[in-house]
């Protein structure tokens, strides 16, 4: 029989936030309704928040995840946001490992 033991790490919670929104409102509001989940995610203890890049259409307005995560951190305590850069679109990894360094705290 085997015997359930407690995992080594706690169990951490996370989002995706994917940069969709609805076509038509205020972009300016739509992006800051995104920061304040990220600060309500925060005070409620979520450990990591990824946030997804696109650049296309009236919908996706987060066209650079650098700035939206630098915005994120002046707001927050304990969350870390993050994104994973697409390693498809660059024909070498060099210029991903320097221009998508993690942002300090």
């Amino acid at each position: 029989m085997n015997v359930l033991r407690p995992h080594a790490s706690p169990l951490r919670f996370g989002i995706f936030m994917p940069p969709m929104h609805k076509t038509g409102i205020n972009p300016t509001l739509a992006l800051h309704r995104d920061l304040a989940m990220i600060e309500h995610l925060d005070r409620l203890g979520f450990d990591d928040a990824w946030i997804g890049e696109h650049h296309s259409a009236g919908s996706e307005l987060i066209a650079s995840p650098e700035v939206f995560i630098a915005a994120a951190s002046q707001r927050t305590t304990r969350i870390d946001a993050r994104y994973r850069p697409d390693d498809a679109a660059s024909p070498h990894g060099g210029g991903l490992r320097r221009d998508h360094a993690p942002l300090p705290r």
